[in-house]
């Protein structure tokens, strides 16, 4: 490796690399965990200094959140895959795939900013490049750390302790039935792999309440586009139920509390499904009529491409068109898709200027029903 690349490395590890933003990104009680615990080791490791250290300025001892001062036996799963990938040689084995990545989002944004009459002069390539290097870094190790989060899931779905025994949701929710999905839904998942439900909340103004939040979660920058081979214009947001803050997203939080009761219900309907518990959600933004996520699967029984996924529930806030067997439905507010995540290949296309749809992922190992 040439002396550029070794400084380039090191470049982007010190000042646009940060270890607690990505785990922050990805589940905001594990990044505080996180934060205090590498606190804790950094000090330890660096209580010898002879000056002091403040919060914000850690640059003696180099680059603070962005290194994992935790030792590897303390780690979590997450800490552990963040370390993996922020690395120096990961990153210097992953380097020319990152500048191409790179390249590709600067040259993107310096197309649009034309496009659109905007001055674009050195002082303003200069901000460009920054912000691309400060987010595209970002989004690319997001990517990276995800994907290897799904091969942990996929893992897991092998576990037994994780299935979602309806009796643990009954002993948590006593007064919450596990009763949200139709027989008809039920009949028509088990034996043609996917169904559609109507009215799943079955409140009027409901969906026009939750687009209103999750409107203003996109507008606050919190989506990102998908860099994936899967061709999809749509943006994403990840999140899970413990992130949300109840008070202000309290319909997302309430959506989100029933999606997660699925598992228990599937499994109390059907003891050989032996899906797992789920808290985790993808919430989908098309910004625009007739943006397209191309027909793909979500998992597969093929190992090289199985994610560990079993089932794919599909929650609509706006209108969207599905299709499935080769069959076109529209989709309107307050519609639940269910499928079988190895079996049924989908495609969406928006029908709205602004639409999202919430994507429920429930784990489970290969068995004789999918």
């Amino acid at each position: 490796m040439s002396d550029q690349e070794i400084l380039l490395v090191k470049i982007f590890r010190k000042y646009f690399l940060n270890a607690y933003k990505l785990i922050f990104s990805l589940d905001q009680k594990q990044a505080d965990r996180f934060k205090e615990k590498n606190t804790y080791y950094y000090t330890q490791q660096h209580k010898d200094c002879h000056h002091e250290h403040k919060d914000d300025d850690r640059n003696c001892c180099g680059s603070f959140f962005a290194k994992v001062y935790i030792p590897e036996k303390e780690r979590s799963a997450l800490e552990q895959i963040v370390f993996e990938q922020l690395s120096k040689n990961n990153i210097r084995a992953k380097l020319p795939q990152i500048l191409d990545y790179l390249q590709q989002r600067f040259n993107s944004i310096k197309k649009s900013g034309k496009k659109d009459n905007l001055q674009w002069d050195v002082e303003t390539e200069v901000y460009i490049l920054n912000e691309v290097l400060r987010e595209g870094l970002q989004f690319y190790f997001l990517k990276e750390i995800r994907l290897e989060m799904q091969k942990e899931q996929y893992i897991d779905s092998k576990q037994q302790m994780l299935v979602a025994t309806p009796q643990t949701w009954i002993n948590k929710y006593p007064k919450i039935e596990l009763n949200f999905l139709s027989a008809d839904f039920m009949y028509d998942l088990m034996n043609t792999g996917w169904s559609v439900m109507n009215k799943f909340i079955n409140n009027n103004d409901y969906c026009h309440a939750l687009f209103k939040e999750l409107d203003f979660l996109e507008r606050d920058g919190r989506f990102e586009e998908v860099q994936t081979e899967l061709q999809r214009d749509d943006k994403t947001f990840w999140l899970t139920l413990s992130q949300m803050d109840k008070d202000s997203f309290k319909n997302l939080y309430f959506i989100s509390h029933i999606l997660s009761a699925l598992p228990y219900e599937l499994n109390s309907k059907n003891k050989d499904l032996l899906v797992q518990i789920s808290e985790s959600y993808q919430i989908s933004f098309f910004g625009g009529k007739d943006k397209k996520h191309k027909k793909h699967f979500d998992s597969s029984f093929d190992k090289k491409a199985d994610t560990g996924k079993k089932f794919t529930f599909l929650y609509v806030v706006n209108p969207v068109t599905i299709e499935i067997e080769e069959q076109k439905i529209t989709l309107q507010p307050d519609n639940i898709v269910g499928l079988m995540s190895r079996k049924i290949p989908y495609a969406l296309q928006s029908n709205d200027g602004r639409a999202f749809l919430i994507r429920y992922f429930i784990d489970g190992p290969v068995t004789n029903i999918c």
